[in-house]
Order: structure tokens, then sequence, then C-alpha cells
């Protein structure tokens, strides 16, 4: 992670958007540690970085329910840790009916139970 902010502010960057799996977490972990997430906003304040906002991307228009779940579950992980994280956004995706790829296109992408499961996603209480 230390290397990584290095190189931001190496190119003169004063402002990030953070994917976890810099501090060798997933992209979506099923929890944050913490003092993971101290480390990380502590390591980019002390480089002048400041955090926009947290990956939080998962395919909210997976055709697997399952799947979906588990997403919104995680989100609620990010969301969690924002403020240890020093941020208060997660930047997300809609996701597509691709099982195996959620960047791939997919026929089904424009179906009605496609944006029905997408906006359930948007729309779901915490």
């Amino acid at each position: 992670m230390e290397a990584r902010l290095d190189a931001v502010k190496a190119c003169g960057l004063d402002c990030v958007q953070v994917s976890l799996d810099c501090a060798g977490l997933p992209d979506m972990p099923e929890n944050i540690p913490p003092e993971v997430a101290g480390r990380i906003r502590h390591q980019a304040a002390d480089r002048g970085i400041t955090i926009a906002s947290v990956q939080g991307t998962f395919n909210m228009s997976h055709p697997d329910a399952k799947q979906r779940r588990t997403g919104l579950r995680r989100l609620r992980v990010l969301a969690g840790a924002c403020e240890l994280l020093g941020t208060c956004k997660i930047h997300i995706c809609t996701g597509t009916r691709d099982r195996e790829n959620m960047w791939r296109r997919h026929p089904d992408n424009n179906s009605p139970a496609s944006r029905r499961d997408m906006i359930a996603c948007v729309r779901r209480p915490t």
C-alpha cells in the first residue's frame, strides 16, 4: 500500500479512489479490521493524499440473487469502514448479466429482469 501511495504522490496527485486490495484485502471484504482502515487513512494523510472514495463495485445485475445479496452485505461492511478510511463515498457500478465477468456485455443486460434486479439492489434498505 505504501508503495502505491508513494507512486501516486510521485505523479503529483493528491486525491485517490482506494481499492482495499492495496492493503492486502479483497476488493469487497467480509470484514475490514479497524487497524487496516486506520493505516490506509494515516498513510494517505502522511503523504498529503485525500481518499475521495473507496471501491465498492459488485455485480448488481448478476442473475444469481445470492451473488447480489453477498455484494450488498459486503457493501455495508465498506460503508461501516468509511469513517475510519477518511471518506464518506463509495464508488459503485451496475454490472451485467454475465455470470463470469461483470465488465463484459451480455445480451440480457437490457432485459426488464436485469433492470429490476439492479434497481432492487440500489433501493434495498441497509
